[in-house]
């Protein structure tokens, strides 16, 4: 994956981090790990919906419990991460699919946007777009 990075070197870096342990949690479907990795008003828009607060958080991950199965990987292309010390921004294209696919496989790219902000010296989602 190449990312471009923008903004404050060591903050870059923990972003970095952050979006592998995001990443982890999404292809387990680790539902309190995204949840922990949140904010408590955390608000999303993707393809069909928008939703805010991690209870409507939380239900909507829960409804992929039948569709997250087996041994899934998130695939990300044009990547950039623009952070300074308190917030930070996400964006390019991804998909989650089966790591054992090629990268280049029928499941459709969604341009993704996530901010975060930090609080305590802990990254936390705060927003995130997904769209086709």
């Amino acid at each position: 994956m190449r990312v471009k990075l923008i903004g404050h070197e060591q903050s870059v870096q923990e972003v970095k981090d952050f979006l592998s342990i995001w990443d982890s949690a999404v292809c387990t479907l680790d539902v309190h790990e995204i949840i922990k990795l949140c904010v408590s008003d955390v608000c999303l828009f993707d393809l069909s919906s928008e939703m805010q607060g991690l209870a409507a958080y939380q239900r909507l991950w829960g409804s992929y419990q039948q569709l997250f199965v087996g041994h899934l990987q998130v695939y990300r292309k044009d990547v950039c991460i623009h952070a300074d010390l308190l917030q930070a921004f996400i964006f390019g294209y991804s998909k989650v699919d089966y790591a054992d696919v090629a990268e280049n496989s029928n499941m459709p790219w969604c341009r993704t946007t996530m901010c975060l902000v930090k609080n305590n010296d802990v990254w936390k989602v705060s927003h995130q777009h997904i769209s086709y």
